[in-house]
């Protein structure tokens, strides 16, 4: 139970998701033009946009800027975008309907489009239990958990 209550709390999320962040290696280089651009979703706030009618972007938005960049820059050939609503509902636009619509407002090609910084400054940080700080403990264990794999198959150098 005192895990659960733990990893539930904003304190203990926004210390993994800062380290997760923190500890991730750039690996772009500037002479290449990569075949695709994986851009992960959690692009659309889908309670703010069921209230609202209208899309409401979260921060993630950040991600999908980036890779825009790197489209019209020439940087890369395709983008491809990874989402899903966690909580679903009939009424919802798709996410990847939304940012494929997005990009295109943007100049890219949809053709171009083959159809994930959640980290805060711990200013809202509170020990009370919250889903919402478990689900981000829990993607950001899962991301160490990988990056330990990773190192032990000898995928990657880093950790």
């Amino acid at each position: 139970m005192a895990v659960l209550v733990a990893f539930s709390s904003g304190v203990v999320s926004d210390a993994l998701v800062r380290h997760v962040e923190r500890s991730a290696t750039r690996t772009i280089r500037p002479e290449v033009t990569y075949d695709a651009v994986i851009v992960l979703g959690g692009l659309v706030d889908g309670e703010a946009t069921r209230l609202s009618g209208e899309p409401q972007l979260s921060g993630a938005v950040e991600r999908l800027l980036g890779g825009w960049r790197l489209l019209v820059e020439g940087r890369a050939r395709h983008l491809v975008y990874s989402c899903g609503l966690l909580d679903p509902r009939p009424v919802d636009v798709p996410e990847s309907v939304l940012a494929t619509r997005l990009l295109a407002d943007w100049g890219v090609d949809p053709s171009r489009l083959p159809v994930d910084w959640h980290g805060h400054d711990g200013r809202r940080a509170s020990w009370l239990p919250h889903a919402k700080a478990l689900d981000e403990s829990t993607d950001a264990l899962r991301e160490l958990f990988g990056r330990l794999v990773y190192r032990v198959m000898g995928y990657s150098k880093d950790g």
